[in-house]
């Protein structure tokens, strides 16, 4: 029974689920290059090393004799050059080269006489004379440099994790969507004998399948992406190391799996649990019948007091403070700051339930009144207050991403107002802020994504409605705006609260890292690359509601009145 559940959830969905899907396919791409590349650059690295080594057995770094002249250089290598068990010398490198020592093959093969030749070289050097057997110059040669390959093993992986968590919002709200819109289906189903447990575990089974095969989508992005760029040979973080081909290996595919499964079948848990609880009398209630607007929860808006209020102050103390670290925990005061500004956000998003439907709605009315878009403006903001969970998530999951690049954006130009005075060139930080925003910006694309979907599973919600609109007089260019402008709404929504929480974050952030007494730090408004970034989340936003307004607009009144 369970099996055939899964399989009509599937046939009903049709490709609705799978668009979300590209939202974690996207971040598992993320993750799994970045271990590529860094897995990558490490092997790149310990092929110079061996390179480097030349097959020497012995590397000596005689610095200190460099410093005594070139005398002492010289006799220090005649004397090792003596030595029955060396059979050959070279000087390798530049400024202070290195020396490295060749054995003789009878002391290369017996570990006792190998000991025994670097027991005779030990006694021709000094105390400040580094001795390196061949594995050991290996091993210091890959710890100094393989800095590269795990900063950007975190780079990718982190903003891929923020990528997975706002894919999460996207799939938890299109399930919930999915869910209610298979309140029919899944009356009948609970009519004919399905049991609860089947239907929340077909809905977890869902979840696991969409999981597995967008994680297998993006091992693949991800893999050909690596692959793409070492073979192009790409100078990742001015490392100057050679990328090897990227290899697809077992682990960065058991993570992407992980990953990806665990993420969606997570999102999928709460849809799964009403699932179960619907009724067979649901099979009797019109298609698209909404109950409306259900009240705030108390217990997530106290918690989202509790968790926004204080991150708030704890970021202000490490913004406002003139110490590097606190003087009672002995914590550093950015560690202090990104604390807070956790706490704050995640407060927000908690809070997000009560601000955000009744501002799209404020925001429709005024939208209305000002552009004289009447009726479309004011029925796309209380069409989106009468479905708060949906309008939430779907401006929170946007919200994520528009606070991302808002705080490196006013970061970055707070930090070249404060050091214009000291270096004249800020184009380093450009290109890091430029690398950074790109980044970000694909938790912006996952976000868009979610949009697109939310406004499609929303039309479709909303048959009933349409053809009431239409067979009043509503013509489709009038219903085709009015899913455009909720979509836009939802944009702006998320803009106004991004825009505010991230000029906050940026300004906190610089202030707490340079903690100087008596100076103080004002925030650094770049109001152009603000004003492209409302443009292109704004168009974003209304490009991925063009299909729904369009399947909106063309609703028949006689079809959308039937079922």
């Amino acid at each position: 029974m369970r099996a055939a559940v899964l399989r009509t959830n599937i046939r009903s969905s049709g490709g609705r689920l799978w668009a979300a899907a590209s939202a974690i396919t996207i971040s598992v791409t993320f993750i799994v290059a970045g271990m590529l590349l860094a897995d990558s650059l490490q092997r790149g690295i310990e092929a110079q090393a061996a390179e480097e080594i030349g097959g020497a057995d012995i590397v000596l770094e005689p610095y200190a004799l460099y410093e005594e002249g070139e005398e002492a250089v010289d006799q220090l290598v005649s004397d090792l050059t003596a030595l029955d068990s060396v059979a050959e010398v070279d000087i390798r490198g530049e400024g202070f080269p290195s020396l490295q020592l060749i054995l003789e093959e009878e002391h290369r093969e017996d570990p006792d006489a190998a000991q025994e030749a670097r027991d005779e070289v030990q006694g021709l050097i000094d105390d400040d004379t580094a001795l390196f057997t061949q594995q050991e110059y290996i091993d210091q040669w890959i710890e100094l440099r393989t800095g590269g390959a795990t900063a950007l093993q975190f780079v990718l992986g982190g903003f891929g994790a923020i990528a997975a968590f706002v894919s999460a919002i996207v799939i938890a709200n299109t399930f919930q969507v999915v869910v209610a819109s298979r309140r029919k289906t899944l009356g009948l189903l609970r009519a004919v004998g399905a049991g609860s447990a089947q239907l929340r575990s077909a809905a977890l089974g869902e979840g696991a399948l969409l999981g597995a095969a967008a994680s297998v989508a993006g091992i693949l992005l991800g893999w050909v992406a690596a692959w793409g760029l070492t073979v192009s040979r790409a100078d990742l973080f001015g490392g100057g190391a050679d990328l090897l081909p990227a290899q697809l290996t077992p682990a960065p595919a058991l993570i992407g799996v992980l990953i990806g499964v665990g993420v969606t079948v997570f999102a999928s848990a709460w849809p799964a649990v009403r699932s179960g609880r619907t009724s067979p009398m649901e099979a009797l209630l019109p298609a698209d019948l909404s109950s409306g607007g259900a009240a705030v929860p108390m217990v997530r808006t106290l918690a989202g007091l509790l968790f926004a209020v204080p991150g708030f102050g704890l970021t202000v103390y490490a913004a406002a403070s003139e110490h590097y670290s606190d003087p009672v925990t002995g914590l550093a005061m950015p560690l202090l700051g990104i604390a807070g500004g956790m706490l704050t956000f995640f407060g927000t998003l908690l809070l997000g339930r009560l601000m955000i439907p009744v501002l799209v709605d404020r925001l429709g009315r005024l939208v209305g009144a000002v552009t004289g878009l009447r009726p479309s403006a004011p029925l796309a903001g209380r069409t989106a207050r009468q479905s708060p969970g949906r309008t939430t998530a779907t401006a929170s999951a946007l919200l994520v991403g528009v606070t991302l690049v808002v705080t490196f954006t006013v970061g970055a130009a707070t930090t070249q107002a404060f050091l214009e005075e000291e270096f004249s060139d800020q184009g380093m930080i450009d290109q890091v802020l430029a690398v950074v925003l790109l980044l970000v910006a694909v938790s912006v694309v996952v976000a868009i994504i979610g949009v697109s979907n939310t406004m499609a599973l929303s039309v479709m919600e909303r048959r009933r409605e349409a053809a009431l609109l239409r067979a009043l007089g509503s013509t489709r260019g009038t219903m085709g705006r009015m899913v455009s402008i909720e979509a836009l709404l939802l944009a702006l929504v998320a803009l106004l609260i991004g825009t505010a929480l991230g000029t906050f974050f940026g300004w906190a952030g610089v202030s707490s890292l340079i903690a100087l007494e008596e100076v103080s730090i004002g925030v650094a408004m770049p109001w152009g690359r603000l004003a492209l970034i409302w443009c292109a989340a704004a168009g974003a936003a209304l490009l991925a509601a063009w299909l729904p307004a369009r399947s909106f607009a063309q609703t028949p009144p006689a079809q959308g009145l039937a079922g």
